[in-house]
Parts: C-alpha cells; sequence; structure tokens
C-alpha cells in the first residue's frame, strides 16, 4: 500500500449484483443497494497478480464482516482469523483470500457499503500494524470521497448529455409540421438517446383493432407486416392500456407478459430483440401511440433511459 503504512498490498473491491453483471454507476449502485439489502453478491478485486476476479461475499470471511458490519475487520493473529465468518472451501487458495494477516475496511456512501479495500503484507512478510491500518482507513475517505465526487459528476455530465439531446432533438421537430417525418425524427433520436438497438413507434389502428408498428429501425420486417398488438399485449400493448412507461430485460422470460401464439411465431421468426422498453405518446390525454426501444440481448434498462424516452415521447 505505500513505505509508511506497513502494507505493500491494497486491493479495491466494488461490488456488482448478480442479476446484473458489469460495472455499475454510484448512483445505480446505491439504488439497487437499498432496494436489495444484502443482495449484493460478488466483488471484483485487481493487484499486481491476481487481475480482475470475482469474490462472492457471502462466505467471503473478512470481505462478508467487513461487508456486513461496516467496520474494518483487522486480522493480526489466528484468533483473529478463526472469528471471521466461514470461508467458502472454494475459495481457500483464492488469489485475493490467501493472506492469514490483512486488514478489510469498508468504503461507505450515503450510510451504505459500496466497497471492500483489502491489504496485506505477503510480498514483505511484514507484521500488519494498527497504526498501518489507521493510514489505511485515512485512504479510504479519501477514496470514498472521491467515488462520491466521481459518481456526482459522471452524473452532471449525463445530465447534460441528455439535456443536448432533447434541446436537438425539439429543434429537428419545431422545423415541421408533416407527422410523418415527425414520426420519423422521433424514432430515428431514440437510438442513439439510450444506446438502443432497435427502436419504433405503434400506433392505434381502429380498421385493424390493434397497435400497428408504422416506423421501424432495425426491426425485423415480420413486426411490422404481421404483428398488431392488442392493448396490454406485450410490452407495448401495456404502455398503451396503463399510460406507464413498462420494460423489460427479456420478454421470453417475463411472466408479467403475455402475448398471443401469433404474436410470439412473428417476434421469434424475425428474430426481434430480446429486451424492450415502451413509452405511451399521450396527446390531449388520449394515448396517440406508443414509442418502443429494443436491445439485442438481455438488458436492464435504468430509470435514466426511462426518463430520456419519456421526454422524448
Amino acid at each position: 500500500y505505500s513505505p509508511e503504512s506497513g502494507l505493500d498490498r491494497s486491493r479495491p473491491s466494488i461490488p456488482t449484483s448478480c442479476s446484473r453483471p458489469g460495472s455499475a454507476s454510484v448512483k445505480e449502485l446505491v439504488a439497487l443497494a437499498r432496494a436489495k439489502p444484502g443482495q449484493l453478491n460478488f466483488a471484483s478485486g485487481s493487484t499486481g497478480s491476481a487481475g480482475h476476479v470475482a469474490v462472492p461475499i457471502a462466505g467471503g470471511g473478512a470481505i462478508e464482516r467487513a461487508w456486513q458490519s461496516g467496520e474494518t475487520a483487522l486480522i493480526l493473529s489466528d484468533a483473529d482469523l478463526a472469528a471471521l465468518p466461514p470461508l467458502d472451501p472454494a475459495l481457500h487458495e483464492h488469489p485475493l483470500l490467501r493472506a492469514t494477516r490483512f486488514a478489510a475496511v469498508p468504503l461507505r456512501f450515503q450510510e451504505l457499503t459500496i466497497g471492500v479495500v483489502l491489504a496485506d503484507n505477503m510480498r514483505s512478510r511484514r507484521n500488519v500494524t494498527r497504526r498501518g491500518v489507521a493510514q489505511l482507513e485515512l485512504f479510504c475517505q479519501q477514496l470514498q470521497s472521491l467515488v462520491s465526487n466521481a459518481g456526482l459528476w459522471a452524473e452532471t455530465q449525463r445530465r447534460e448529455r441528455d439535456a443536448t439531446l432533447l434541446v436537438e432533438v425539439t429543434r429537428r421537430l419545431s422545423s415541421t409540421l408533416d407527422l410523418e417525418q415527425v414520426l420519423d425524427i422521433i424514432t430515428e433520436s431514440a437510438l442513439s438517446a439510450v444506446e438502443l438497438d432497435a427502436a419504433g413507434f405503434y400506433r392505434w389502428d381502429p380498421l385493424r383493432d390493434g397497435l400497428a408498428l408504422v416506423r421501424g429501425r432495425n426491426l425485423p420486417e415480420t413486426m411490422t407486416r404481421d404483428v398488431t398488438l392488442q392493448s396490454g399485449e406485450g410490452v407495448s400493448g401495456r404502455a398503451y392500456a396503463e399510460r406507464r412507461a413498462v420494460w423489460t430485460q427479456d420478454w421470453k422470460a417475463d411472466p408479467s407478459l403475455h402475448y398471443r401464439p401469433e404474436t410470439v411465431a412473428a417476434l421469434e421468426a424475425g428474430g426481434a430483440p430480446t429486451a424492450f422498453v415502451a413509452v405511451p405518446v399521450i396527446i390531449r390525454d388520449d394515448v396517440y401511440g406508443v414509442l418502443l426501444g429494443g436491445r439485442r440481448t438481455r438488458h436492464r434498462f435504468t430509470e435514466r433511459d426511462v426518463d430520456v424516452l419519456s421526454s422524448m415521447a
């Protein structure tokens, strides 16, 4: 860690949820931690030799102790080691957990634990001292502030990008009174607004008594030619019927969605996206249509994604 602290390796570990692998913003991480306390299951760490690896918090020994208590786990003796929560047998040879004298310091943000820093002396074999750990805790306090500031800065940048995008969309919309051009602009803008793979616009068709896809970008032809959604059917049908945004990570695996057999056949035949988000377009208190976005693979749409599409709608 540093010559002054007497610790020669430190490993920051930031968790991800098993339902959403990969990185998350601080805001998303805090929201997830509040919604599912104790259910963030993995931590990733990095050292000069271990690389980026996953450690389950449950069964993670000192990581579990620091995570659950929000306090430093200081391991200076065999008795301290024995008092830790049991280490999962599968982790006994894990490169992050081989040390027998070390400290695990929690990173706290808005009264929640969002990560754990491990530090040990496996390289120098020197004793881990309380003075060194106290310096590590001071470092972690600074790290917590940096994480907080980075999250706030990233959020500010996202808001600025969203505002710029919406201003540009508004400018383009104000340049035309042609409804067909308006639908083209909205559909095309949705693709870049939230990094979608596909986008479309459904409009209620009285003759077909359902929602018809009148604009589509990167959507299979079967969705335009063969699919007319009933009110309440699928993501778009529910957005239309319930007059609110509706989204899913995987339309095939979502029990809250229902589709007619012919709709399922058309979606599967054309290779439709897996994840969908849909927001209603409401004009004079009537639902005019539905703006739809899709991702090819399973994807968790964020509150920000929904807000941006809703603003466009």
